[in-house]
């Protein structure tokens, strides 16, 4: 489950990453509504860009927002969490946002064949 709130652009070096949810360890940016778009430290966009439910752990999200804290993608769905439960799913065809279809696109683009 990556954070909502992160634009992944290019693959990150990890050489030992463990299971990643986009399907490979990325590199990218916060798109958080509270600052804009910025690039966090490589610790937090490792440990809680790639991995979600940064609320209370993340500087950048919003702390106090109605909005998701993961997002998870599943045989064509993706589905936003909060507090660790599903909190609206869909079609990946459907999704909305560029961050999310960016974060389908590159689930997709790391499925094995």
């Amino acid at each position: 489950m990556a954070c909502p709130y992160f634009y992944p652009t290019e693959p990150m070096d990890w050489p030992s990453a463990p299971r990643v949810p986009l399907g490979a360890p990325y590199e990218g940016v916060c798109q958080s509504p509270a600052e804009g778009e910025i690039r966090p430290e490589a610790e937090i966009v490792r440990d809680l860009c790639n991995f979600g439910y940064a609320r209370g752990r993340c500087p950048h999200h919003p702390a106090e927002s109605e909005q998701p804290d993961a997002v998870r993608f599943h045989a064509g769905r993706y589905i936003l969490e909060r507090n660790y439960g599903p909190w609206r799913t869909g079609p990946a065809a459907l999704i909305e946002g560029p961050r999310l279809r960016r974060q389908a696109a590159v689930f997709q683009e790391n499925l094995i064949p």
